[in-house]
């Protein structure tokens, strides 16, 4: 449910309004149909109608039964209840009211979130078969608002400086348009609020000086995510992200279509190497580099973090088959690479070593504890010895 606050005077049951600001304001509505007095008709078509009407920058609309009076100038129109609606279109409804003034205290920047839903936007699952990661967990704490998302094979948080507290799971769906809308907006404030008969629900609401947007939370558990971000690397490169999605974009124009596209990274002095696995191609990029590693990424993750993440970028490797971290800002997506014979061997052979290194740890323990009962039993034996003597003596 929306409510969109238009600044006007009240006539009757109606009211009056500049052109101009009622066409923005309706330009900012996500849902598809609009309430104005009672009188339901699609948001869209009575957007475009206002803005077909000449002669007067003020619209003056009365709601009268179940249609609406709009005047404007020397024109004088009709709405009926259900214009521009259809049978198929959503549910989603947006109350409109007028009030002389309205005010919002912002504690957040418009811009800002914005981008943030951008980011983490693409990062969620497509799949109705993962109905809790087809939404974007919105948490509220600590002067920080942290949007995370994730499909299985991509993860991307985002961390803004808010106050507040709570949490919420928002569908993509929902979510789609806000940031658009937000943009417009001069200023912005999100809360987190009960939703009315529902005890263990949340909704989130972001109020704007135009319009008050709520959504009721998805009843799930986001898996712990944070574990998911690793933090240990030995390779890093900074790249620029125009660049590097143009060369992500000649390689895949290479790609025979048999399979999903890939491209493999590698990490060299001052080089950043993008190539087909077939080496069909190759781009080499200038690049603030440190270290050396390679590996095989998706063409599609790495296309899509690379237009969520507009400017300087900076990767971070650990080795061919561990997460790779894609950061900005703060701001941070992680990666699942593709698996290489070369990288299946890496694993193996760490993996190895991992087991000596266990059964070695494990050998020296029990040796220890070996020792250690030898010489409890040792010690016992002296003093059972000296009781003896003792009970000679006596």
């Amino acid at each position: 449910m929306e409510k969109l606050n238009i600044e006007g005077k009240r006539s009757g049951k109606g009211f009056v309004v500049h052109k101009a600001m009622l066409i923005s304001a309706l330009s900012r509505v996500l849902a598809e149909r609009l309430n104005i007095g009672g009188v339901e008709v699609g948001c869209k078509g009575i957007r475009k109608y206002f803005s077909t009407l000449s002669g007067s920058n003020i619209i003056k609309v009365l709601p009268d039964g179940q249609c609406l009076k709009v005047l404007c100038g020397n024109h004088n129109g009709l709405v009926n209840a259900g214009d521009w609606t259809t049978e198929d279109m959503a549910r989603t409804l947006c109350e409109v009211k007028v009030s002389p003034h309205y005010t919002v205290q912002p504690n957040i920047g418009t811009g800002e979130l914005a981008d943030a839903i951008s980011q983490v936007l693409p990062f969620t699952a497509s799949e109705d078969t993962r109905p809790v990661l087809q939404c974007v967990n919105i948490i509220a704490a600590d002067g920080k608002l942290t949007l995370v998302s994730a499909d299985g094979f991509t993860l991307s948080e985002v961390k803004l400086d808010c106050d507040g507290d709570g949490q919420v799971l928002i569908n993509r769906d929902d979510l789609k348009g806000v940031a658009n809308a937000l943009r417009k907006a001069k200023r912005a404030r999100v809360s987190f609020e009960k939703s009315e008969g529902e005890l263990d629900s949340t909704v989130f609401v972001i109020d704007t000086e135009l319009i008050r947007y709520t959504w009721t939370g998805y009843a799930g558990q986001f898996p712990d995510y944070q574990k998911l971000i690793p933090t240990e690397f030995n390779t890093f490169a900074s790249l620029d992200t125009i660049e590097t999605l143009k060369a992500v974009g000649s390689l895949v124009a290479l790609h025979d279509g048999d399979t999903e596209a890939a491209v493999d990274l590698k990490v060299s002095d001052g080089v950043l190497a993008l190539s087909n696995p077939d080496d069909r191609g190759q781009v080499q990029l200038s690049a603030d580099t440190t270290g050396q590693g390679q590996v095989r990424v998706n063409a599609a993750y790495l296309t899509k973090v690379l237009r969520a993440c507009q400017g300087m970028l900076d990767f971070s490797l650990t080795n061919g088959y561990s997460p790779m971290l894609f950061s900005q800002n703060g701001n941070k997506v992680v990666v699942m690479p593709m698996l290489t014979n070369e990288s299946k061997a890496e694993q193996r052979a760490e993996a190895t070593e991992a087991t000596e290194a266990t059964e070695a740890t494990e050998a020296t323990e029990d040796t220890e504890d070996t020792e250690a009962t030898e010489d409890t039993e040792a010690t016992k034996s002296v003093k059972a010895s000296r009781k003896r003597k003792q009970v000679v003596t006596v």
